[in-house]
């Protein structure tokens, strides 16, 4: 009888403790559950901008790109720490919500990020930017121009002469039709310049003509 009372309260141990085991378990997996839930939510609801904050995301990336025109603007030659970390939080939003912007903002976007990369000398990281850049669909010509030409410098800088001429083809192609003169004065003298280091010197003679051409027509 001793023997039968201790193997029933054995079994009978050995069966509550398994429940609660199993009741603990299927504790831990709920909590789990609950926490991947609210954790999933709260990342979902701080990432997701409001339109205002999106309105104002986009008219900040224009006027950052508008003054970038000047030399001495926000990201002209003069570019301070401060405005680059400035520059790199506001893109790093945009960009992390990319779906809720149009092209062409994103496409200035990676335009200031290189523009202000080569004024830093850091001609790896401009040439990536531009290239992500110009993946963007249905571009403006203006800010494709300008894309190209970070391009086109970072091929350059690499010695890829060949792919500078390319990308100054393109450029020089799009400057035209829309006489953009900066920019064509821009493509010749990269073109220019890639022609003279592969050995080319008649058509880097012509593209140097080209550009004195355009001054002089220019400048009356």
């Amino acid at each position: 009888r001793i023997w039968l009372s201790f193997k029933v309260e054995f079994i009978q141990d050995n069966f509550y403790s398994k429940q609660r085991d199993r009741y603990m378990s299927k504790g831990i997996c709920h909590v789990f559950i609950l926490m991947l839930f609210f954790f999933s939510y709260g990342a979902q609801a701080q990432s997701a901008p409001t339109d205002l904050e999106i309105s104002y995301n986009t008219e900040s990336i224009d006027k950052l790109y508008l003054a970038s025109e000047n030399p001495h603007g926000v990201v002209g030659k003069t570019t301070t720490l401060k405005a680059s970390r400035q520059l790199v939080e506001l893109s790093n939003h945009i960009i992390r919500n990319r779906q809720l912007y149009n092209a062409n903002t994103i496409a200035k976007v990676y335009a200031l990020l290189a523009n202000d990369a080569s004024n830093r000398a850091d001609v790896a990281k401009a040439f990536q930017f531009a290239s992500d850049g110009l993946t963007q669909p249905s571009l403006s010509p203006e800010i494709k121009l300008r894309l190209l030409q970070s391009l086109s410098d970072g091929y350059y800088a690499n010695g890829k002469y060949h792919k500078t001429i390319e990308t100054a083809n393109k450029s020089i192609a799009i400057a035209t039709s829309r006489a953009e003169l900066k920019f064509l004065l821009i493509a010749f003298g990269h073109r220019a310049m890639a022609f003279a280091l592969t050995a080319d010197y008649q058509k880097a003679n012509d593209d140097l003509a080209k550009v004195a051409s355009l001054i002089k027509d220019n400048t009356q």
